[in-house]
């Protein structure tokens, strides 16, 4: 027998009835989650179609419609962070869900490129950063804060 460490699982606490509030919760997160994923897809599906549109727009310009979102989103991710954490994460998320439906709106509404571009996909873009910041469970602070799954032990 070679004398390494043994990995051996740590006891389990008994299972806990997880209340409806935390199903609620997951709920709304995922269906948040689920919004930023299916903008993205829809911009690059209805390219094409704003593009027709639009007549007489380069295929340069139209790409920011698309290219704004996704810069809005990488630039205000870690703000949105320092956001939730100075207003609370449930009131930024709900300002963040009033402003993607105004953003929807708008971009329905847009007149120009440039409208869709610079006023709603902008908008969108800091509420799905937003969303993506506030849906995310909170990360133990210190090692101290975690349990480590499994124990190893010397023999």
């Amino acid at each position: 027998m070679s004398g390494g460490p043994i990995a051996t699982p740590l006891p389990t606490p008994s299972a806990e009835r997880v209340s409806g509030r935390a199903w609620f919760t997951l709920a709304i997160a995922s269906t948040a989650a689920f919004m930023v994923a299916l903008e993205v897809t829809i911009i690059s599906l209805a390219l094409p179609e704003i593009q027709d549109a639009f007549a007489g727009v380069a295929t340069a310009t139209l790409s920011w419609v698309f290219t704004a979102y996704s810069i809005g989103v990488a630039s205000l991710l870690l703000l949105s962070g320092w956001a939730a954490d100075l207003f609370g994460r449930k009131r930024l998320f709900l300002c963040g869900m009033v402003v993607f439906a105004v953003g929807s709106l708008g971009s329905g509404a847009a007149q120009s490129v440039t409208w869709l571009i610079a006023a709603s996909r902008d908008a969108m873009a800091a509420v799905a950063a937003d969303a993506d910041e506030t849906a995310m469970p909170e990360m133990p602070r210190s090692d101290a804060d975690t349990v480590p799954m499994v124990k190893a032990t010397a023999t």
